[in-house]
Formats: structure tokens, C-alpha cells, sequence
């Protein structure tokens, strides 16, 4: 499972929760992190930017997954800046029917850039565990550089054997 882009969390960050936040969903609900705690792994993607096309291609992968992310309790949470209407565009051309959070002034987006350390014009994929603490993470300036859907499976497999012990 050894790829540039990716990083195992591997220091004291890999036993705490990674920030926890609360946003507005493009279907209207607010979603709060730390809700999903104990019930799904959630896997947080800060695309580049609205317009980016790898981006878009990442996300539609991802959401292309639906099935084997249900199998492993998962939920893909995109992340994206922007108002509203563009945030639903979004959504409604890459997210397949998931619901994409709105981070309007990017606050949570600076947050977990910062606490992984991250270069701000970077995407961003974090996988976390049914407790919310990071496994792993995926970083690069161009999207189509982040970790592939089967090292994603491979890593979702290592939290669903890793909780079932």
C-alpha cells in the first residue's frame, strides 16, 4: 500500500478525533463529524476547488463506490467552498446522489489543512475510523495523484478487520 500521495497517520493524531464540525449539506441538513461516531467511517474529500477538473473525476470515482462503501459502513463526505447554488451544482454533477457539506468560508477546510499539515492548494482525502481518529490520509496538488479506489478498499478493509477484532 506504499504510494507518494498517501500517508498512514501514524503518531499520537492516529488515537484522537480528528476536529469535529458541524455544516450544511447541499440536501439541507446539518451534518456534524462526531455524530457519525460509532456508527460509520467517514471519508472526508477537500477537493482543490469547485472548478478543478481532476477534482470532479475524484469525487465521481469515489461516489461511483457507493455499494462497497456501504459494505464497510462508510460514508464520503465532499467537502467544497463556494455559495450555495455552486455547492449543488456540485453535488448534483459529481457527488452521485451523496450529499456534499458547504465550508462557505472555509473554516474547516483551513482546520484540517492545518492540523495534517497540508498545502493549502492541495486536495485532500482523509479516511477516518468509526471513531472519527485518521488512518490515513491523501494529499497532491492535482486530485488525479490521490489514492486509487482500490488502495481506498484496502484501507477501508484494514478499519473493518481492525474494528471487528
Amino acid at each position: 500500500m506504499v504510494h507518494p500521495h498517501v500517508q498512514e497517520i501514524t503518531d499520537e493524531r492516529r488515537n484522537q478525533r480528528a476536529p469535529n464540525f458541524t455544516l450544511r449539506a447541499t440536501n439541507g441538513l446539518d451534518v456534524t463529524l462526531y455524530k457519525l461516531a460509532g456508527r460509520k467511517r467517514a471519508l472526508l474529500y477537500f477537493p482543490v476547488s469547485l472548478q478543478d477538473e481532476a477534482s470532479k473525476f475524484f469525487a465521481r470515482n469515489v461516489a461511483a463506490l457507493r455499494d462497497e462503501l456501504n459494505e464497510s459502513d462508510a460514508v464520503f463526505l465532499p467537502i467544497v467552498q463556494g455559495d450555495e447554488t455552486a455547492a449543488r451544482a456540485w453535488a448534483d454533477e459529481n457527488a452521485r446522489r451523496y450529499s456534499v457539506l458547504m465550508d462557505i468560508d472555509a473554516h474547516v477546510r483551513n482546520r484540517y489543512f492545518e492540523y495534517f499539515e497540508i498545502n493549502s492548494s492541495h486536495a485532500l482525502f482523509v479516511l477516518l475510523d468509526v471513531y472519527c481518529a485518521p488512518l490515513v490520509i491523501s494529499h497532491a496538488a492535482n486530485a488525479l495523484e490521490l489514492m486509487s479506489p482500490d488502495e481506498m478498499q484496502k484501507w477501508l478493509n484494514v478499519l473493518v478487520c481492525a474494528c471487528s477484532e
